[in-house]
């Protein structure tokens, strides 16, 4: 009965960190004029960032392909936006119940007890911010499960998959 329920817990965590999609938030300035921003550059990285330096790379990678396939320039003198990078992790804990059991007498007995599963989520944050104005204007927000096992190809692919879905959502002048 143990190995039944180690074996749901580790297929339960293989699921999660193998296939998980990237959850994506964003929101923007609805006053906004979006139709005369066509340039960008990238705000300095905070201290949190530089240490994952090859996940940054990535992200910068991934959103200059896309603004670009959207029509914008990076420029490094007077972009019409800056971007600002933000990479966390965090550890969650979740649980798994197994269920019951129904014995031959009527009162339910738990089979085995709930277990408890650790594992990272990173959260990727973009924050675009008007030039001119100072105010932010377009914020993105990408969190999925963590895989330690990921090799260096699967990871750029689940970053450009996130910037692509968080970028989907960037009022942009030009029509995909």
């Amino acid at each position: 009965m143990k190995t039944l329920s180690m074996f749901l817990v580790l297929s339960f965590l293989a699921i999660l960190t193998g296939c998980s999609e990237s959850r994506i938030e964003y929101d923007y300035d609805t006053e906004a004029d979006f139709t005369n921003l066509n340039s960008f550059d990238w705000l300095t990285s905070p201290e949190e960032v530089r240490e994952n330096e090859l996940v940054a790379k990535r992200v910068r990678n991934a959103v200059n392909r896309n603004l670009t396939a959207k029509g914008f320039r990076k420029v490094s003198e007077s972009p019409d936006l800056l971007i600002a990078l933000y990479i966390g992790r965090q550890l969650k804990r979740d649980y798994l119940d197994s269920g019951y059991s129904y014995p031959e007498h009527t009162a339910y007995q738990p089979r085995d007890p709930i277990r408890a599963y650790e594992y990272e989520e990173g959260t990727l944050t973009l924050d675009f911010v008007n030039f001119r104005t100072k105010e932010l204007v377009f914020r993105g927000t990408a969190r999925a499960v963590i895989n330690p096992a990921a090799t260096p190809q699967e990871r750029k692919k689940k970053i450009d998959e996130a910037v692509s879905k968080i970028l989907e959502k960037f009022p942009s002048k030009i029509a995909d």
